[in-house]
């Protein structure tokens, strides 16, 4: 599955400054690229869905982010990620309940 990275800016829902995703390193891997066109916006509840809707790798690939950097955006917007062997338990049909998005 080729999958495009996508550069994003997310907005905070609250009064501080939005949080933009860091800008991609001008070495390193072949999927890294820049634009010249605009960052989509997200807000934290929408990167909250995909985190729980998406496996992990696939957004990485969609926002041109390594783990470390994806995991360190989840964790300053307080976004829960699914634990070790979530997507093994949804593909078996067990049914999942993600935790509340923290105030």
């Amino acid at each position: 599955m080729n999958v495009q990275p996508m550069n994003v800016q997310l907005v905070c829902p609250t009064p501080a400054a939005p949080l933009a995703l860091p800008a991609p390193r001008t070495s390193g891997s072949p999927r890294r690229r820049s634009s010249a066109r605009p960052l989509p916006t997200l807000d934290r509840q929408t990167l909250y869905r995909e985190v729980w809707s998406v496996p992990r790798i696939h957004l990485r690939a969609r926002y041109g982010l390594t783990d470390h950097e994806f995991r360190k955006l989840c964790r300053t917007l307080r976004i829960p990620l699914p634990r070790a062997g979530h997507w093994s338990r949804v593909a078996a049909g067990h049914p999942i309940v993600p935790p509340p998005l923290p105030g």
